[in-house]
């Protein structure tokens, strides 16, 4: 299958790709020794010099290999009345059947998250279902599917320390999520007695385009910030911010760019750069 969307760690570590065979791949870049070249001169002999002299601060690469493939994990645990507790492993990402040509993934400022797009979750009906769990059809059966055994459209947080299976499931509305972009910006945390989703000293903000609509998440809440519906005929595409962070473009299959502008401050206060970039080079770097 083609990959459909393409994401560089801005670690410069990890190059991640997804396509329409339910795959998320993750390359690890493999470093090499610098490049050499037989000098004309001592070609002969056999002695061979460095074309450019060696940089400690320099890193060579010359392949990629693969790190890890995500496609599956296990689903949700149900005990029936007696019996063992059941578990079905579930497909992550929609399959090929779905109307996109676009799957755009996105790592983090920081490189700590990667969040992918295309997901699909199949939630229990809760305990009082528990008893026939048995009976309810397997992930991949499409047909004759009652439809509190549907999944649900979502997006899967990935974090860069366990890069196999999803710690976050968020939730995209009826359609399909088909990309997500991080804003530039780092932003303050907001005062709240809830514990943050991810424990940062930050928020980092991330746009996600449907179908037929858009959302705005950050990394400090589990819900979206914001939900933009109506903007175009056809489904989207693609989403880009604005250095600052203030204004979203949203692309579309029926040949129009949308733009979201943004209040000042209303998707948070942004972090000086001084600060931002102390905190995006911290000093124990992530694996």
């Amino acid at each position: 299958m083609y990959a459909q969307g393409v994401a560089w760690d801005p670690r410069g570590r990890y190059l991640s790709t997804q396509s329409s065979d339910r795959t998320v791949r993750i390359y690890k870049a493999a470093r090499s020794q610098p490049a050499v070249k037989k000098d004309t001169a001592q070609e002969e002999s056999g002695v061979s010099v460095p074309a450019t002299a060696p940089s400690p601060a320099k890193v060579v690469y010359s392949k990629l290999v693969t790190a890890n493939v995500i496609s599956s994990a296990p689903g949700l645990e149900a005990k029936a009345a007696s019996g063992p507790v059941q578990t079905h492993k579930q497909k992550l990402f929609l399959d090929e059947t779905t109307p996109s040509f676009f799957r755009r993934l996105a790592w983090s400022l920081d490189g700590s998250l990667l969040v992918t797009p295309m997901g699909q979750f199949y939630a229990t009906s809760g305990p009082s279902s528990a008893s026939s769990s048995s009976s309810a059809p397997m992930p991949d059966d499409k047909e004759n599917v009652a439809p509190e055994h549907l999944p649900s459209n979502c997006l899967y947080v990935f974090t860069r320390g366990v890069l196999n299976r999803p710690a976050l499931c968020l939730p995209c509305g009826p359609k399909p999520a088909v990309a997500v972009r991080f804003s530039p910006q780092l932003y303050k945390l907001r005062p709240t007695e809830t514990t943050p989703t991810f424990k940062l000293d930050y928020r980092m903000v991330f746009a996600v385009a449907t179908f037929d609509s858009v959302l705005v998440y950050d990394t400090q809440h589990g819900y979206p910030l914001c939900h933009i519906t109506g903007l175009h005929y056809a489904s989207q595409t693609d989403l880009s911010w604005a250095s600052d962070g203030q204004m979203l473009a949203v692309t579309s299959t029926d040949g129009y760019c949308t733009f979201i502008s943004f209040a000042a401050d209303e998707l948070g206060e942004p972090i000086p750069s001084c600060d931002r970039a102390q905190l995006l080079n911290p000093p124990a770097v992530l694996p």
